[in-house]
């Protein structure tokens, strides 16, 4: 297998927003790629962000399901910190004997569905077998997805509050086929939006507007669109574990490695960030005043249904089922977007 065919591949891993945030050096000895920010809009995450090393564990992940597809031991990519970035590393001999005729489809199928689904009616969705490197919670009781609902349109309206979220999201959004082509952010298409929706999401774009709404309740409506796919999911798998940046990764990993598996089982996969994301802007003190209590409500809920212990938290949902329609799907960046020459920043002391 060559460098850009192996790029390729992996740049197929899922980001927030598909920002696909890596960069790829390659010394001719090893291949490593560290965190990059491609928006010119401010950075809402970091290197070290939890969204960032969610995708940072998944794209782990996925490079270690195509060396094992391609021929190749798993345990070949290493991850390494320096004060500025995490950097994964590749030998380049084992991206060279891949096979690249093997079939990797498992990984480049994978994709979000954010179309209501129908129930599972006789398929029931396995979880991959061996060792994870997370705990996964399997919810189907009704009663239980609606607490977990109720969750999630407090910290929905919390978000549609949020001057940050709001400018990142419309950033990464793409309206247009010229627009979507260019392989980086949300193709608008892959939204589950209603009659004239596209027209309405040009309508707030600006936040100013969006604010000036929001005091007339827009923020309750979309909120509430939101979350009514999820209220109606067959299952929700909510993927738990403690709060050290490895145990993020390994999340993220486990998430990959879960979400793959379930796609080739013919099921759909829908990720909801956001109780987890307004839980640690709320750690870091970032919440306006006025939502900090439903914020905080919504995750002392979030614990008592879930059975935390005092260093667990929730780091991802899933909302599973089975599709109605085909998904339209993000596409990628091309792969000489993602290589720069190599650069002193992996030449740093790392741990």
């Amino acid at each position: 297998m060559n460098i850009d065919q192996f790029v390729s591949i992996i740049s197929t891993t899922p980001s927030a927003d598909n920002s696909q945030p890596w960069l790829v050096s390659n010394d001719g000895q090893n291949l490593s790629i560290r965190y990059f920010h491609r928006s010119n809009t401010p950075d809402p995450f970091g290197a070290f962000g939890h969204a960032t090393l969610i995708s940072g564990g998944a794209l782990q992940e996925t490079i270690d399901t195509l060396l094992q597809l391609g021929g190749q031991p798993t345990s070949q990519s290493i991850v390494r910190t320096s004060e500025k970035t995490w950097i994964l590393d590749i030998p380049t001999s084992a991206i060279l004997l891949a096979n690249p005729d093997s079939d990797y489809s498992r990984i480049t199928l994978r994709h979000t569905n954010r179309h209501p689904f129908k129930p599972f009616g006789g398929a029931i969705p396995t979880l991959p077998s061996g060792e994870q490197d997370c705990k996964v919670s399997v919810i189907t009781r009704s009663s239980d997805i609606s607490i977990l609902a109720s969750c999630l349109k407090s910290c929905c309206e919390a978000r549609f509050n949020n001057q940050e979220l709001h400018e990142w999201l419309f950033s990464s959004l793409r309206w247009t086929e010229d627009e979507a082509g260019s392989g980086s952010g949300l193709d608008v298409s892959t939204l589950h939006l209603p009659p004239g929706g596209r027209f309405f999401m040009h309508g707030i774009a600006p936040w100013e507007r969006m604010k000036f709404l929001n005091k007339l309740g827009l923020y309750k409506l979309m909120a509430l669109a939101d979350t009514m796919p999820f209220r109606s999911a067959p299952a929700i798998m909510a993927f738990i574990g403690k709060t050290n940046w490895k145990d993020i990764w390994d999340t993220g990993k486990c998430m990959q490695r879960t979400w793959i598996s379930l796609n080739q089982q013919g099921f759909s996969v829908h990720p909801y960030y956001a109780i987890t994301d307004l839980g640690n802007r709320l750690k870091n003190g970032e919440l306006h005043p006025h939502w900090v209590e439903p914020v905080k409500n919504a995750q002392e809920d979030i614990r008592n249904l879930l059975s935390l212990n005092h260093d667990e938290e929730l780091h991802m949902l899933f909302r599973v089922g089975m599709s109605k329609t085909i998904p339209v799907r993000s596409r990628r960046l091309p792969t000489n977007a993602f290589f720069e020459p190599a650069q002193s920043i992996f030449d740093e002391n790392t741990e």
